[in-house]
């Protein structure tokens, strides 16, 4: 039916989630029955991943709906990004290389949440992938998340971008479109609830896209942002050591390590990736009006567009 957990996960899941063990079983056939329901979502899910969706969603059961429909949106009003996504693309070889996405080995001791290293630095070359690309590896892993990590989906997830010496190549993909899409693949298209997102050694060119992307998240998550200057670091590093690997000054890891770890493990997801290009919303059968791209995203234009403080 569904994996167990630990003693301590279970606590964790009854007191942050709701969680009622005897009540779980109710809850997927639940959800399974309203998909069955749904012409859009024509397809069946392992109860794993419903069990997941039901803890991201403290067991409330409309909001399960709510975010299993919105994962499944994503895929069809961003075909860029959750399209295509064989593993041994040059340019997914290129990113998995370069450690673009790296799950750190041990959780944060204080409240067990799952810290991700993301970095986009000097690692990357605008010359073979885009932002778009990068985008899709993101949700590539976070995908093998949903379905493996069990302390991500009850206790959370913190991400840290390192962003030193970010290419200015990538400057023209930094547009109001493209980071609208990437937020609501971050936002809404997974249902993990995101503790904190910090960004280090921002370039100065980038300062202001960041800014742009905070008034896209929602308020809560906007306050959940944070931009930190490569002098602040050190200090950071000493504070709080579980939240980098070694080459970055702290103890969770190292990132030649991760890069092979992580590297295996998207492309042992290979025939998955390829078998889930059918498992998306169906908008010309969906019970309603269909979602668009427009009608979800609501954006398009140049920075001038928007008002930025």
């Amino acid at each position: 039916m569904y994996r167990e957990i630990t003693d301590e996960l279970k606590q964790s899941a009854e007191c942050k989630l709701n969680e009622v063990s005897s009540r779980i079983e109710d809850d997927i056939e639940h959800i399974r029955q309203w998909m069955a329901k749904q012409p859009h979502l024509s397809f069946e899910i392992d109860n794993q991943l419903i069990l997941s969706f039901l803890r991201c969603s403290k067991f409330s059961l409309q909001q399960t709906k709510e975010k299993i429909d919105a994962h499944y949106t994503a895929r069809t009003i961003m075909p860029e990004m959750f399209s295509n996504r064989d593993p041994f693309l040059p340019e997914i070889q290129h990113l998995l290389n370069a450690g673009v996405m790296l799950p750190l080995p041990n959780l944060d001791p204080g409240d067990g949440s799952r810290i991700i290293c993301a970095t986009y630095g000097r690692n990357l070359d605008s010359n073979l992938v885009n932002l778009y690309n990068v985008s899709k590896l993101v949700y590539m892993v976070l995908d093998i998340l949903l379905m493996e990590d069990d302390n991500m989906i009850i206790n959370g997830i913190k991400i840290l971008v390192q962003a030193k010496g970010f290419p200015l190549g990538f400057l023209p993909n930094v547009t109001p479109v493209y980071m609208k899409k990437h937020w609501y693949g971050i936002e809404k298209g997974f249902p993990f609830r995101i503790q904190e997102l910090c960004v280090a050694h921002l370039p100065a060119p980038f300062v202001f896209a960041y800014n742009v992307l905070k008034k896209f998240a929602s308020g809560k998550m906007s306050q959940r942002m944070v931009l930190v200057s490569e002098s602040k670091i050190p200090e950071l590093c000493q504070k709080s050591p579980h939240y980098f690997p070694k080459e970055m000054g702290g103890n969770n890891g190292t990132v030649q390590e991760l890069i092979v770890t992580w590297k295996k493990k998207v492309e042992s997801y290979k025939e998955w990736y390829l078998q889930e290009e059918t498992k998306k919303s169906y908008e010309n059968l969906r019970i309603g009006k269909p979602k668009t791209s427009s009608g979800e995203l609501g954006v398009e234009g140049s920075f001038r567009q928007l008002d930025i403080d």
